[in-house]
């Protein structure tokens, strides 16, 4: 469980450090995706663990919102 445990770890940091703020002008919702490769195995037979979570975009505010006109 190892390498589910950095994979998370890895999504937070996305987050905590607002990667995905440099796409937000694209909207809609992208995945995050950590990954973890076993560095005890030789190369080209590495095995990778993957935590891919959906990450949606809170909808911006408008001007508008909540005022009666």
């Amino acid at each position: 469980m190892q390498g589910y445990s950095i994979c998370q770890g890895a999504i937070s940091q996305i987050k905590k450090k607002h990667y995905p703020k440099a796409v937000e002008a694209y909207g809609g919702e992208i995945l995050l995706v950590g990954i973890s490769y076993d560095k005890g195995e030789p190369a080209g037979s590495r095995t990778h663990t993957c935590r891919i979570e959906r990450y949606e975009f809170p909808n911006p505010i408008s001007e508008n919102d909540g005022v009666d006109q």
